[in-house]
């Protein structure tokens, strides 16, 4: 395991640091630095992706409920629950960025590179474990009858790796503030919106909003490895490490302004009734035979299902 971070507990905050080889990181009000092995840290990455693509795969089309009601039920409390905990996070983070005036540019290194205290440590981990409690979400679209195709990339990519991120991201003081500030407040709006609904213009500014996000959280990342003593180095030091997050988030930023942009700038044409009427006209065939008539009416009746759907 790296030798950054010996010393922990002698810093003005609990840390944790996660390497590919190892995870190691100040138990919270108590200082005790505890280490754990290189199988915690495939867990928490490459594992916790594999297994969420199982359950959506194999296990939670099973565990549907059969009462719509239920479904129904669920979603408003899980969006509830998430709206409540996100805002906790946002203030939290919000709070302590506040009052050590790290707001100011004159404290920036204040921000980079000194960690919360001990109950915000608590809160960043449960913010981390949150992302478990989110894949709820991908299970309420499978038992709404969406196919894994139809939740779309974005989604699935989003949902299958954020454990992963944010247990990288919580290294480093800076991303572990942004972390909770920003991703926090989106996440305010966004389960706000699932429980009760906003006004549809205030959609767009909430994948706005994710999108100002991703991108400051790309570029804290390159700055917390080159502002901070004690980071320096760690990039050529943890390679796999570094990349890792460069896989990630430039990758949602990617899929976020496109959703943006095919979503709110430049949406597909829906298909008229013009076209739908020509659909089914073009399949209206004459037939001179039993054989060749039947063999039309099964083309316009599969025809006029395809005209349905579109």
């Amino acid at each position: 395991m790296t030798e950054k971070f010996q010393g922990l507990a002698s810093l003005d905050g609990p840390r944790w640091f996660f390497t590919y080889g190892g995870i190691k990181f100040d138990v919270p009000f108590t200082r005790q630095v505890i280490e754990l092995g290189p199988e915690y840290s495939a867990f928490f990455s490459w594992i916790t992706s594999l297994i969420f693509i199982i359950l959506t795969v194999f296990i939670f089309p099973r565990l549907k409920p059969s009462d719509p009601k239920t479904i129904k039920s669920i979603a408003f409390w899980h969006y509830f629950g998430l709206f409540i905990f996100s805002l906790i996070s946002f203030l939290a983070a919000a709070y302590i960025i506040f009052v050590r005036d790290e707001w100011s540019l004159s404290n920036v290194d204040s921000y980079y590179c000194s960690p919360g205290p001990d109950w915000y440590r608590v809160l960043s981990l449960s913010f981390t474990l949150s992302k478990y409690w989110e894949w709820l979400d991908t299970a309420l679209l499978i038992w709404n009858g969406k196919s894994i195709q139809q939740i779309g990339f974005l989604h699935y990519y989003h949902h299958m790796t954020t454990v992963w991120v944010f247990s990288l991201t919580a290294n480093f003081p800076g991303c572990d503030k942004l972390g909770l500030f920003m991703n926090g407040f989106v996440h305010t709006l966004m389960y706000y919106h699932y429980a009760f609904r906003l006004p549809k213009m205030f959609r767009p500014l909430i994948t706005a909003a994710q999108i100002v996000q991703l991108a400051f959280g790309t570029l804290v990342w390159g700055w917390n490895y080159e502002h901070c003593a004690e980071f320096k180095g760690l990039a050529d030091e943890q390679p796999l490490m570094y990349w890792s997050l460069w896989a990630f988030v430039p990758v949602f930023l990617a899929f976020f302004i496109r959703f943006f942009w095919q979503t709110y700038v430049s949406p597909p044409a829906e298909p008229t009734a013009k076209n739908v009427t020509t659909t089914n006209t073009i399949t209206t065939t004459t037939t001179t035979t039993n054989t060749v008539g039947n063999a039309a009416v099964t083309q316009e009746a599969n025809n006029g299902q395809k005209a349905k759907v579109e």
